[in-house]
């Protein structure tokens, strides 16, 4: 009984961090892939870990080697998106670089 009120209580949370997620998202832009992607997979963490809460308080035991690679996608899910975030700001940086020097050539100015 009480792995189910702790599972209630993971759905009631994940569901008001999703919701405060979806709102913060909504009031600055529109909804981007890499955005969408993570609301997905946190979604999918809350309930697969729901569903592994109920087989364990059902059958007393868990599919250890599903949990571990149901864990280990999505985190190299969200490893590979944070790879690409920073990889996309370092080329805008080197952009914007690029873009001061050929205003400071044009200036006759120094870059540094």
């Amino acid at each position: 009984m009480s792995a189910l009120i702790t599972a209630i209580v993971g759905i009631i949370v994940g569901a008001g961090g999703l919701y405060a997620v979806l709102r913060a998202m909504g009031r600055k832009r529109a909804i981007k892939t890499m955005d969408l992607i993570l609301v997905l997979v946190f979604t999918i963490l809350v309930a697969f870990t729901v569903t592994m809460i109920v087989l364990f308080t059902r059958y007393g035991q868990t599919p250890d080697t599903l949990i571990t690679c149901v864990f280990g996608a999505l985190a190299g899910e969200c490893g590979i998106m944070g790879w690409i975030k920073t990889s996309k700001v370092r080329h805008e940086d080197r952009q914007w670089m690029k873009e001061d020097r050929e205003e400071a050539r044009k200036d006759g100015g120094q870059f540094d």
